[in-house]
């Protein structure tokens, strides 16, 4: 299996799902996924992340019409410049488990995080999942785009963060050397996972 990258921060480092949101229960096909930018992304960035999730999970990926960033202004923050993520996501989301969606993002997206007993009611984040939706913002280092959106389409398929620090799917926790410290792979319970959940990685022994 080639090689997978793993999620990386540029400032802020932060990916949240959302639990007993996440898609995946035992449908024993192979899903598909639909790429659509919002707002101005280059069409070789976009390209990119197609190529890089196409490379990994092996099923289809086809590449939506893209979208305004007036299509996501119900989501601007009040009190910052930037978006709501979990407000985009939940507009988002489809009943349809098969097929999962990333939103490709230009500009800065907030989440609600607790960290180390605090509260940050916007913490500025990277990617977000919530049922077979998810959103990256497509920072300019190509390899952490790549970590980012495999992530990301990981949470839509069933998978939470690992607590498995070399794996794929480690939570970061807001430090990036966590990111540093990590395998650049899926661990073997989350392989097994996405097995039992779709037809993935049936030549991963």
């Amino acid at each position: 299996m080639k090689k997978l990258l793993l999620l990386s921060l540029v400032i802020i480092v932060s990916c949240s799902s959302y639990d007993g949101k996440i898609a995946g229960s035992s449908f024993l096909i192979k899903p598909s996924i639909e790429i659509i930018p919002v707002g101005n992304i280059s069409k070789s960035r976009i390209e990119f992340v197609k190529k890089n999730l196409l490379e990994t999970y092996q099923v289809e990926v086809t590449i939506g019409k893209g979208l305004p960033l007036d299509a996501i202004s119900f989501a601007r923050s009040s009190t910052r410049q930037g978006y709501t993520g979990i407000k985009i996501l939940q507009r988002f989301s489809s009943m349809n488990s098969a097929r999962k969606t990333l939103l490709l993002i230009e500009g800065q997206v907030f989440t609600r995080r607790i960290l180390n007993g605090v509260t940050y009611p916007e913490w500025s984040i990277l990617g977000l999942a919530y049922g077979n939706v998810c959103l990256v913002v497509p920072i300019r280092s190509k390899s952490r785009l790549q970590k980012v959106a495999i992530h990301e389409v990981g949470h839509t398929l069933g998978l939470p963060h690992c607590e498995n620090r070399g794996c794929l799917m480690t939570d970061a926790k807001g430090n990036a050397k966590n990111i540093d410290r990590a395998q650049t792979e899926f661990c073997h319970n989350c392989i097994q996972r996405m097995r039992k959940n779709y037809s993935l990685f049936k030549n991963i022994k």
